[in-house]
């Protein structure tokens, strides 16, 4: 199982790479195959997370561009390697994170509720690794004129367990959440609500 596993991760780099043309529905296919009783249960957004992993680091250790094969991903139309092509993506976005923030905002946006929730817990991969720089990113966001950025910047900066170092400081996102405290979206409301742990 796990030789047929790694196969079918070697499979899906090699397509990634471009070398081989092929429908990106076998890539779907391929990483659909990993999936577990118990990642199903877990949802998509936990499971294009744990997968992004073995991808990344494949296509760096065969010198394969990471930013444009996640690009590929998530501009592919298919759900599950658009929140794959995410968390690849927020990888890459460690290291080079003005290169990322546009694709985060434009995912942001998406009509699909699970894409923009994977586009937020993706993206504080890269605000905790790039503080002072994505929290400027942010900043200029809390007043866009699109609910779900506003939303997305939100639910970036919730104190949950992967994002337990904002509690050291929490003077630094809250400068930033105040933004909202005037925002006339009830949807926006809540979730600064749900971030605050504080019922409206």
């Amino acid at each position: 199982m796990l030789k047929r596993k790694h196969r079918n991760i070697i499979e899906v780099i090699n397509l990634l790479s471009g070398k081989q043309r092929t429908p990106l529905s076998r890539v779907e296919e391929l990483i659909n195959s990993f999936q577990t009783k118990s990642d199903k249960k877990k949802g998509l957004v936990w499971f294009g997370e744990k997968v992004s992993s073995s991808f990344y680091f494949g296509l760096a250790n065969r010198n394969i561009p990471v930013l444009q094969t996640a690009k590929n991903l998530i501009y592919s139309n298919k759900k599950l390697l658009i929140v794959v092509g995410l968390f690849v993506l927020a990888k890459y976005g460690k290291n080079n994170p003005r290169k990322v923030f546009s694709y985060f905002k434009a995912f942001a946006k998406h009509d699909d509720r699970q894409i923009r929730s994977a586009a937020a817990i993706a993206f504080r991969r890269v605000v905790a690794k790039n503080r002072a720089e994505s929290f400027k990113y942010l900043k200029r966001l809390v007043f866009d004129i699109n609910i779900y950025v506003r939303q997305f910047v939100c639910e970036t900066l919730r104190p949950v367990r992967e994002n337990k170092w904002l509690l050291d400081n929490p003077e630094k996102s809250l400068t930033i959440l105040k933004g909202f405290m005037w925002d006339g979206n009830m949807s926006v409301k809540k979730k600064l609500s749900t971030n605050l742990g504080e019922p409206l």
